[in-house]
């Protein structure tokens, strides 16, 4: 068994709780963790994380952060975590039209160094995790 944290800086989402696979957006790809799993460190991305638990799966949107191996412990620190059953479609998807508006225009101006430009491809980032963690459940 694998003993699964997910912090992030104002909330512990999951401590110690015993799963069996955990499945992390990594920055190059998803990484799969099973029990004796090699000890690392590696970056999270903005994506979904999948875990099980006896025998059955577990959703949560991830944002940016580290995760940590060590010993069948999985530590993962992020910016935002949120569980699949505190999202909402509708929100989210408002979310993503927002955002892709305002990164068009800063495309059509041609304000693509920006930092709000950089802040709301990150929000199209975000939303769209949120997305595909509702498709999922």
């Amino acid at each position: 068994m694998l003993q699964l944290s997910i912090y992030t800086p104002f909330t512990k989402l999951i401590e110690s709780e015993e799963v069996d696979f955990v499945s992390v957006p990594g920055l190059t790809g998803e990484v799969g963790i099973l029990p004796g799993h090699i000890n690392f460190i590696t970056s999270v991305g903005s994506g979904l994380l999948t875990y099980k638990k006896d025998g059955k799966s577990a959703f949560i949107a991830l944002h940016y952060g580290f995760l940590d191996v060590n010993s069948d412990r999985v530590k993962i620190c992020v910016k935002i975590a949120e569980e699949s059953k505190k999202l909402d479609l509708e929100r989210a998807k408002s979310s993503l039209k927002k955002a892709l508006g305002r990164v068009d225009n800063f495309i059509k101006e041609g304000n693509l160094e920006d930092i709000e430009y950089t802040k709301f491809q990150s929000k199209v980032g975000r939303a769209l995790t949120r997305i595909n963690v509702m498709k999922r459940i």
